[in-house]
């Protein structure tokens, strides 16, 4: 399938997405926490968290949907199993949530990340299309940064992971409508979308300690028709789980 100009252009104007989220990752029940924040390195889990933290973040209306929540008021929406997401902003930043974490939580983030937020009129379109789509935006990236705990993390443009195909479902005042009403001004329905997949760069930290944390991330991408900076910090307090 050839992939018209103007899809394209409705495809950068809809899809620059930098935010994070909760999954049941395989694997993440076997980690410990550790004094000393750890991140693990990008193995295929990550594959599928990603495709889970949108099928989560898409899911959440967009009234207590915590890409939109500039203060982290609500982090903890329709958070459940071993790992926790984080989100980062459609707007840019600075940002800065605060937000309780229980123990022996995973965290899960992008830096950068982005996918095809299907035209409402638009379905079924082959993964290898849509990875050919989101692709280039990815390419543009020219910052990454992220520290834990005010330890920089190393070598973050081997984080880069495309997910697995996966669909989702949109409610009724879904965050979808909120972002992109001005390029779709008929909104999005409520309904399952897909199958899409994802492109960006992430990263996946073992459950912390007790206590206080911070983790800030955040990249730049730099193309032509595109700049978008991202800039978010979490100030994170680990509690024993209830």
């Amino acid at each position: 399938m050839r992939i018209s100009m103007n899809r394209w252009k409705n495809f950068l104007a809809a899809t620059i997405a930098i935010m994070a989220v909760v999954v049941a990752a395989p694997r993440a029940q076997n980690l410990v926490a550790s004094p000393k924040p750890t991140v693990l390195p990008p193995v295929s889990v990550y594959s599928a968290l990603s495709a889970q933290w949108w099928q989560w973040i898409f899911g959440i209306p967009a009234d207590i949907n915590p890409s939109l929540d500039i203060t982290g008021i609500n982090c903890a929406v329709h958070q459940s199993g071993p790992v926790w997401f984080l989100v980062g902003t459609f707007r840019g930043g600075p940002v800065v949530r605060n937000c309780t974490v229980p123990a022996d939580k995973a965290l899960f983030f992008p830096l950068v990340n982005t996918f095809d937020l299907f035209d409402p009129t638009e379905t079924g379109t082959p993964l290898d299309d849509v990875r050919a789509l989101v692709a280039p935006l990815i390419n543009g990236v020219v910052t990454l940064q992220a520290t834990l705990d005010s330890a920089d993390v190393k070598d973050l443009f081997g984080y880069r992971v495309a997910s697995r195909g996966f669909t989702y479902v949109l409610p009724e005042n879904n965050l979808a409508t909120a972002l992109f009403g001005a390029v779709f001004p008929d909104g999005y329905p409520a309904k399952k979308y897909g199958p899409t997949t994802s492109d960006g760069y992430w990263l996946l930290v073992a459950p912390l300690s007790l206590g206080k944390h911070t983790i800030h991330f955040g990249g730049t991408i730099d193309l032509p028709n595109v700049h978008f900076t991202t800039d978010v910090t979490y100030n994170l307090t680990v509690v024993r789980a209830r």
